[in-house]
Protein backbone atom coordinates (compact mmCIF):
# COMPACT_ATOMS: atom_id res chain seq x y z
CA UNK A 1 0.00 0.00 0.00
CA UNK A 2 1.49 2.95 -0.85
CA UNK A 3 0.86 6.12 1.31
CA UNK A 4 0.14 9.77 0.36
CA UNK A 5 1.90 12.61 1.55
CA UNK A 6 -0.55 15.42 0.53
CA UNK A 7 -3.74 15.56 0.45
CA UNK A 8 -5.70 15.04 -2.61
CA UNK A 9 -9.16 17.18 -1.44
CA UNK A 10 -9.43 20.85 -1.64
CA UNK A 11 -11.10 20.42 1.85
CA UNK A 12 -8.15 18.24 2.90
CA UNK A 13 -5.52 21.00 1.19
CA UNK A 14 -7.37 24.26 2.28
CA UNK A 15 -7.09 22.39 6.01
CA UNK A 16 -3.61 22.00 5.51
CA UNK A 17 -2.94 25.66 4.60
CA UNK A 18 -4.61 26.96 7.18
CA UNK A 19 -3.11 25.29 10.17
CA UNK A 20 0.55 25.99 8.71
CA UNK A 21 -1.09 29.72 8.42
CA UNK A 22 -2.53 29.38 12.21
CA UNK A 23 0.65 27.34 13.57
CA UNK A 24 3.26 29.73 11.80
CA UNK A 25 1.26 32.70 13.51
CA UNK A 26 0.99 31.21 17.13
CA UNK A 27 4.54 30.47 16.95
CA UNK A 28 5.79 34.21 16.00
CA UNK A 29 3.23 35.51 18.38
CA UNK A 30 4.25 32.97 21.27
CA UNK A 31 7.92 33.93 19.86
CA UNK A 32 7.61 37.66 21.14
CA UNK A 33 7.37 38.85 17.32
CA UNK A 34 4.66 41.10 16.22
CA UNK A 35 2.20 39.77 14.01
CA UNK A 36 -0.61 41.68 12.78
CA UNK A 37 -3.72 39.36 13.95
CA UNK A 38 -4.61 39.19 17.08
CA UNK A 39 -4.45 35.81 18.83
CA UNK A 40 -8.49 35.23 18.92
CA UNK A 41 -8.12 35.23 15.01
CA UNK A 42 -5.35 33.23 14.88
CA UNK A 43 -7.74 30.48 17.26
CA UNK A 44 -10.33 30.69 14.92
CA UNK A 45 -8.64 30.11 11.78
CA UNK A 46 -6.86 27.17 13.39
CA UNK A 47 -10.61 25.47 14.66
CA UNK A 48 -11.55 26.19 10.84
CA UNK A 49 -8.84 24.53 9.84
CA UNK A 50 -9.71 21.66 12.71
CA UNK A 51 -12.98 21.35 11.29
CA UNK A 52 -11.90 20.96 7.97
CA UNK A 53 -9.39 18.41 8.45
CA UNK A 54 -12.34 16.35 10.69
CA UNK A 55 -14.35 16.58 7.73
CA UNK A 56 -11.68 15.76 5.10
CA UNK A 57 -10.76 12.73 7.39
CA UNK A 58 -14.26 11.44 7.32
CA UNK A 59 -14.59 11.67 3.61
CA UNK A 60 -11.96 9.07 3.66
CA UNK A 61 -8.77 11.60 3.17
CA UNK A 62 -5.78 9.39 4.50
CA UNK A 63 -2.92 11.63 3.48
CA UNK A 64 -0.11 11.69 5.85
CA UNK A 65 -0.65 15.49 6.26
CA UNK A 66 -4.02 15.65 7.36
CA UNK A 67 -2.84 14.81 11.29
CA UNK A 68 -1.38 17.77 11.64
CA UNK A 69 -4.14 19.90 11.98
CA UNK A 70 -6.18 17.56 13.54
CA UNK A 71 -3.52 17.63 16.10
CA UNK A 72 -3.13 21.80 16.43
CA UNK A 73 -6.97 21.49 16.50
CA UNK A 74 -6.91 19.08 19.28
CA UNK A 75 -4.37 21.60 21.03
CA UNK A 76 -6.14 24.69 20.33
CA UNK A 77 -9.45 22.91 21.89
CA UNK A 78 -7.61 21.82 24.99
CA UNK A 79 -6.00 25.45 25.11
CA UNK A 80 -9.81 26.92 24.94
CA UNK A 81 -10.78 25.02 27.58
CA UNK A 82 -7.85 26.02 30.03
CA UNK A 83 -8.74 29.46 28.90
CA UNK A 84 -11.92 29.56 29.92
CA UNK A 85 -11.28 27.43 33.26
CA UNK A 86 -8.76 29.46 34.68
Amino acid sequence: MKSKIFPKSLIGQLALALSVISGGALKLKIGGVRVPLTTPVIFIIGLVAFAMAIYAFMKKERALLIYPPLILGVFLVVWGIAEFML
